[in-house]
């Protein structure tokens, strides 16, 4: 089965798919997918990480950058 296949099996069930954005300028698969929560990554201050993925499809930022 196709990962996207077994994606929308997932959310056909009502299981969230939440993945990583990725550390290129655009956002992943597949978190890119539409069903996918794409979550991105911020620094300290609060801003998008410079490494974290950007664009549309990111959804959710969380701490990802000089974690202790």
């Amino acid at each position: 089965m196709v990962i996207i296949e077994r994606i929308n099996k997932l959310w056909d069930n009502g299981v969230a798919v939440i993945a990583s954005a990725g550390n290129n300028e655009t956002v992943e698969y597949p978190a890119k997918y539409e069903e996918v929560v794409a979550v991105g990554s911020i620094n300290a201050e609060g801003e998008l990480s410079e490494q974290s993925a950007s664009g549309d499809e990111l959804e959710v930022v969380a701490p990802g950058e000089q974690i202790l």
